[in-house]
């Protein structure tokens, strides 16, 4: 996820940012409620969060949009890739823009599949229950609040 940096939203130290992301997910004590209801949270102490943000970096953004972003991207890793997996929360600046990425040891989605990962009600699996996936909003979610920063989201 890329957005231009907007100096009118509060400024987030992305590495505590990330930290505490990756914490409260990892730590069903120190998540919110919320976190603990998520499909995969149950896994989440199976896997490795690392951060990979440089030290002093800022970001101009709603800090609680980009954490929910954040969190459906990490609530995604944790639910498809194997037990076990790493997961990467990473940013990165280039000159005013900045990306935020998650990523994950995962299968990833299908090739044919790429181009509708940010529709609304898609799975890459339609048949798939509601119980082992959810309904399908979240990475529409994400694309969302990655467009109202300026920026735009990618999967591949």
């Amino acid at each position: 996820m890329s957005a231009e940096r907007d100096p009118r939203r509060g400024q987030v130290r992305l590495p505590a940012f990330a930290e505490s992301a990756a914490a409260e997910w990892q730590a069903p004590e120190a998540g919110a409620p919320a976190l603990a209801r998520q499909p995969g949270r149950a896994r989440s102490a199976e896997s490795a969060c690392r951060i990979d943000v440089p030290a002093g970096a800022l970001a101009g953004v709603d800090p609680d949009r980009i954490r929910q972003a954040i969190d459906n991207l990490l609530g995604n890793s944790l639910r498809f890739a194997p037990a076990g997996s790493a997961i990467v929360i990473a940013a990165r600046e280039d000159g005013p823009d900045l990306s935020i990425e998650v990523r994950d040891t995962g299968p990833g989605f299908p090739e044919d599949f790429l181009p509708h990962a940010f529709e609304r009600f898609r799975r890459p699996d339609a048949g798939r229950s509601r119980d082992g996936g959810g309904s399908g909003l979240g990475l529409a979610i994400v694309q969302a609040i990655a467009v109202a920063h300026g920026g735009s989201i990618a999967a591949g």
